[in-house]
């Protein structure tokens, strides 16, 4: 099913700025048009919006987008929860505890994040088209 040509909302209102793309991405709306509650299930969106068409699932690159996003967004967490924990708890740090949290973080969070990174990607997507096309009329 190929995507309608059009990167602007149905509505006309112009084109939507890059931070609405990505906000509306990170909470499981459609990027473009801001339709909520996509997922009718945790894991798999639909095949496009049913709201503005955009397709959720381009090409096998998108499989690929959406997953560095989500181990992205998990590592920098990991990394963060680890150093915070190091540098408040220094010198005695709780090795045990701290490996059961970071076995934790790095199996559940990805499988947490797989509807938000989804519709990151989505709206990563219509920005990296936008940067494609033709420059913008002044």
């Amino acid at each position: 099913m190929d995507e309608p040509a059009a990167v602007a909302p149905p509505s006309g209102r112009g084109r939507v700025r890059p931070p609405t793309l990505l906000l509306r991405g990170s909470l499981r709306r459609c990027p473009r048009c801001g339709r909520p509650q996509l997922f009718t299930r945790w894991s798999p969106p639909p095949e496009s919006c049913p709201s503005c068409g955009l397709s959720f699932n381009r090409d096998n690159d998108a499989t690929v987008g959406w997953i560095i996003v989500n181990l992205g967004v998990t590592e920098i967490l990991f990394v963060a929860l680890g150093l915070a924990v190091l540098l408040t708890t220094w010198p005695n740090v709780p090795w045990t505890g701290l490996t059961v949290v970071a076995v934790a973080v790095n199996g559940l969070l990805p499988l947490l994040l797989v509807p938000f990174s989804r519709t990151v990607w989505a709206a990563i997507e219509l920005l990296m088209d936008r940067m494609d096309g033709p420059p913008a009329a002044p």
